[in-house]
C-alpha cells in the first residue's frame, strides 16, 4: 500500500514530466519549422514611405533620386532624396567625383533629422555655416555601427 505523501509526490513528478516533454516536443516541432521554412526578405510594405527600401548589403536606406513625406506623432517631414541615396534639400544629381570639400554625416535618427524639414537637420544648420563645404546628410533613422559600415563600404566601393 502507498502511502498518501508518495502518492502525492508521484502524482507531481508525472505531471512535471508530462509537461516537460509536452514542451520540448512544442519546441522541437517550432524549431524544425523554422529550419524547413526559407527566411523570407523584408519587404516594401504598402505603409513604407517609397523612398525607403530594404538593401541586402546596408539592410535599409533611401531610394536614389525620390521624394516623399514621412509622419512622425505630430510631425510631417519632407524627404528629398539626392542621387547617392541621401537626405538633401531637394532631388538632386551628384558626382561621386569630389570637386571641393565634403563633409559627410553619418548617423541614426538624429542625423536624418526625423520628423524636421532638412533646414533644421544637423546637415541643413550646418551648411550655411560652413562655406566652401558641401555637407552631405547620410543619417538614416536606425542605423548602427554595423549598418554605417556596410553603408560606406558601398559608398566608397
Amino acid at each position: 500500500m502507498i502511502r498518501r505523501p508518495r502518492l502525492k509526490l508521484f502524482t507531481a513528478t508525472g505531471l512535471l514530466l508530462v509537461g516537460v516533454i509536452l514542451s520540448l516536443d512544442y519546441s522541437l516541432k517550432q524549431i524544425g519549422n523554422a529550419l524547413k521554412t526559407p527566411k523570407a526578405e523584408p519587404s516594401q510594405s504598402d505603409s513604407s514611405p517609397a523612398h525607403r527600401f530594404y538593401s541586402k548589403e546596408f539592410h535599409h536606406g533611401f531610394v536614389p533620386r525620390t521624394w516623399g513625406i514621412e509622419q512622425y506623432g505630430p510631425f510631417q517631414a519632407q524627404y528629398f532624396i539626392n542621387s547617392m541615396g541621401m537626405r538633401d534639400q531637394a532631388v538632386r544629381n551628384m558626382s561621386m567625383e569630389v570637386k571641393g570639400k565634403r563633409i559627410l554625416l553619418m548617423g541614426d535618427s538624429y542625423v536624418d533629422g526625423v520628423g524636421l524639414p532638412f533646414e533644421k537637420t544637423v546637415a541643413g544648420q550646418l551648411s550655411p555655416m560652413i562655406s566652401g563645404v558641401e555637407v552631405l546628410n547620410g543619417g538614416v533613422a536606425s542605423y548602427c555601427p554595423s549598418l554605417i559600415r556596410d553603408r560606406l563600404r558601398v559608398w566608397v566601393d
